[in-house]
């Protein structure tokens, strides 16, 4: 018991360690937010006697930088309700910082959906609450930095509002897919719903609001995802494909029942990443006709295209970091009857477009005209 502990540690008195047990039959907090209450041990005194008491190891946090890698298992709202941090990898173990390790049955849970052991070590509830600002605050980047536009991110914000279904975002590998699961995440993390991240979609927590799921690439998963999609819960996964149309053929490809598909897709968001035009070299640029045509455009006078001329701010490469084009299918009526009939990519892209979708290369044509991207980059967006 950890109140003995501390009376053997000779950190409270026996008249101290009574009343905190009163304190705590009357007021239902847990000993040691009591005990901290009333100023009875300090944090270190605590959070060591919990160490010794589950026999843990004791940590100064001071100096420890979380993993980011680690950090996108455990959603940001998990972390903060049972106070604890991911903060890298031991072997195969996920290695843990946990204020309370008397909680044991969240590790359980932890490891129920994570699908791998998870190893802790106790530090003290403030040391915690730092790591978790420096882990979940450092890598994560909101939606509004990843370039949508106004229009397509007010529709992925209603996508991420639905209470249950699924939502796919797609892309070729390296198109930042990964990034823009873990913006959204983050999106709904402000809401603290129950959110879990599991790898394995054989294995899901209790009831939760929200699912991220690894790659949708193998029937089973998606099966399994779909499944809970239409129990309850909003799915967020990514899929291996060149376009938003192409996610949903893509689900039907793994022998998913169309009905269930149109029932249960919310939206299926795709991108690619493109070098952004260094901002201290942009200078206007004449495009040769070829280009231009290639993407829709003729040669314009009045039309100004942008290129980065090289300087030292961007070492001479006129391009100073990515960004994301994005196009977002959200099936109406029409659509999810089309679905049904278990159509090819073309004729989906085709139905979506005449609903309203901009396409990835309206999104680029829009970037390069506002002179965010070069055209150059709007030819590799249209060649796939």
């Amino acid at each position: 018991m950890l109140g003995e502990r501390l009376l053997q540690n000779g950190s409270i008195s026996p008249d101290e360690l009574q009343a905190a047990l009163e304190d705590q039959r009357a007021s239902g907090e847990l000993f040691g937010d009591v005990l901290l209450r009333r100023r009875l041990v300090t944090e270190d005194e605590l959070a060591a006697a919990l160490a010794q008491e589950t026999c843990v190891p004791f940590v100064a946090a001071s100096g420890m930088t979380p993993d980011p890698t680690a950090v996108a298992l455990v959603p940001e709202p998990f972390a903060r309700r049972h106070l604890l941090v991911p903060l890298g990898f031991y072997e195969d173990a996920l290695e843990v910082l946990q204020a309370n390790p008397l909680d044991v049955a969240v590790i359980d849970d932890l490891q129920r959906v994570l699908g791998r052991p998870v190893q802790v070590v106790c530090a003290t509830r403030s040391d915690v609450l730092q790591l978790i600002e420096a882990g979940y605050h450092g890598p994560v980047r909101s939606l509004e930095e990843l370039g949508l536009s106004r229009r397509t991110l007010n529709v992925f914000h209603e996508a991420l509002g639905a209470p249950s279904g699924l939502v796919l975002v797609a892309g070729p590998r390296g198109a930042g897919t990964t990034t823009t699961v873990h913006s959204a995440l983050s999106h709904l993390g402000r809401r603290a719903r129950n959110i879990l991240t599991v790898d394995d979609m054989t294995v899901t927590g209790p009831d939760p609001d929200v699912i991220m799921v690894g790659e949708i690439g193998s029937a089973e998963t998606a099966h399994l995802a779909l499944r809970e999609a239409l129990a309850g819960a909003l799915v967020v996964g990514t899929v291996r494909a060149p376009d938003a149309a192409g996610a949903v053929v893509r689900l039907l490809d793994l022998e998913l029942e169309p009905d269930r598909v149109a029932e249960g897709l919310v939206a299926a968001i795709a991108q690619r990443l493109v070098r952004l035009i260094c901002p201290g070299c942009r200078a206007p640029a004449s495009e040769p006709a070829g280009a231009l045509a290639r993407v829709g455009l003729v040669p314009d006078p009045d039309v100004a295209l942008y290129r980065g001329t090289g300087c030292e701010r961007c070492e001479g490469s006129g391009y100073g970091g990515y960004l994301g084009v994005f196009e977002i299918l959200v099936p109406d009526g029409a659509i999810r009857a089309l679905v049904r009939e278990r159509p090819d990519a073309a004729r989906l892209r085709e139905a979506a477009v005449a609903a309203g979708m901009a396409t990835l290369l309206d999104d680029a044509l829009s970037k390069a005209l506002f002179g965010r991207i070069t055209i150059e980059d709007v030819v590799g967006t249209a060649d796939g």
